[in-house]
């Protein structure tokens, strides 16, 4: 079912509730590479560096900050009742679960700023 590639991983079609799943993804990769998300995380992982660092933080970031987004739109897309509890279910442990504290992409701010890494407000 999956094939990884140098850049991603990429998900045959899957068919969920008359949904073509493989639309999602073309959506999230679309806006993933509009951020330069993947590219620019994989050409920094064979440096050991500072530079390297911030970059992969940086988009790191920007992808902890759009996967709610997506997932909340793809739960309103589905058929299912089941389907969409299952998607925020995932968005839910995304945004920390009720607890702020917990909210992946403040939590991870809170790191870079702790690592004293500029963050790129993008």
């Amino acid at each position: 079912m999956y094939e990884l590639n140098q850049n991603y991983l990429m998900v045959d079609t899957v068919k969920f509730d008359g949904n073509d799943f493989n639309s999602w993804l073309s959506y999230f990769y679309d806006k993933a590479e509009k951020a330069q998300i993947f590219s620019a995380t994989l050409n920094c992982l064979n440096f050991k560096t500072k530079e390297s660092a911030i970059v992969i933080g940086n988009k790191w970031l920007q992808f902890s900050n759009l996967m709610p987004k997506i997932l909340c739109l793809l739960a309103s897309k589905v058929d299912s009742n089941q389907a969409r509890m299952r998607i925020l279910k995932i968005a839910w442990e995304e945004l920390g679960q009720g607890q702020t504290i917990h909210i992946h992409p403040e939590t991870f701010k809170k790191c870079l700023e702790l690592a004293d890494v500029k963050i790129n407000e993008t």
